[in-house]
């Protein structure tokens, strides 16, 4: 017979807490990090990603992440770019024009389709992406826009869609 064990429960939050906190910390030191990286436009205003790279040196598969809503309350939302990062993708979270860290006006629809292929061609030629291993992945806002722009990009490429 098993026998019920009282174990506060403070103690409980103590030891999910430090579970947590070792494996955000084994992804955090798989995953290498640059904020704020410029990207420009084919009119000249940049706009501000971030890029989470695998620690492990290589060429790898990016995917491209674009939002008015704030690359960095992405990251408190959503665990999927470090999780993709630390599986061996690259990752390209970015503001939009106009918006948060990004420079420019915001005008909902309007450069969405330039600026997602200025943007993917940037992310193409960057060091790290494995030639035209290129997939965007994108959530919510100005789907077809952005999608339009991608087609054209690179020649194509895979676009996955989430929608919000």
């Amino acid at each position: 017979m098993f026998r019920a064990v009282r174990v506060p429960f403070a103690v409980v939050l103590c030891v999910a807490g430090i579970l947590a906190a070792r494996i955000g910390q084994a992804q955090s030191e798989n995953v290498i990090v640059q904020k704020n990286v410029a990207v420009q436009m084919r009119d000249g205003v940049v706009l501000r990603a971030d890029v989470l790279l695998p620690a492990a040196a290589g060429k790898f598969p990016v995917l491209v992440y674009r939002t008015p809503y704030g690359k960095d309350r992405a990251y408190s939302e959503w665990t999927t770019f470090a999780k993709a990062a630390a599986r061996g993708y690259a990752v390209v979270v970015q503001d939009v024009r106009g918006r948060y860290e990004s420079e420019g006006e915001f005008t909902p629809y309007q450069n969405e389709g330039r600026d997602g292929y200025d943007t993917i061609e940037w992310a193409a030629a960057q060091a790290f992406v494995a030639g035209l291993d290129l997939v965007q992945y994108r959530a919510g806002f100005a789907q077809t826009e952005e999608f339009a722009g991608a087609a054209d990009a690179r020649g194509g490429c895979g676009c996955l869609e989430a929608d919000t």
